[in-house]
């Protein structure tokens, strides 16, 4: 990745919402919206699963756009985990 990161590239808003538990209870649900353009950099790069596609390079590549990006109050594991199917098609995605 090349340049700074800017708001365009990445933002992410803390959001809740009241839902029902099940015995009926109200809860608060809190969750981390995560947008920007890093996302299309990710989806370019998309991994298909066909016969002589490179699992370890498109992994190598999917890191090199998430590793310098830091989420706080979101654990670096759970931000990769969160956004990797958005590198994914085809086969790859089912």
């Amino acid at each position: 990745m090349a340049g700074p990161i800017t708001n365009e590239y990445i933002s992410a808003t803390s959001k809740s919402f009241i839902s029902n538990d099940n015995n009926g209870k109200m809860i608060e649900k809190n969750f981390i919206e995560i947008e920007g353009t890093f996302l299309l950099e990710i989806s370019d790069k998309d991994f298909h699963g066909n016969e002589g596609d490179n699992v370890f390079k498109h992994i190598n590549s999917f890191l090199e756009v998430v590793e310098p990006l830091k989420i706080r109050g979101l654990s670096d594991d759970r931000f990769r985990l969160g956004v990797f199917p958005t590198s994914l098609s085809g086969a790859a995605k089912e």
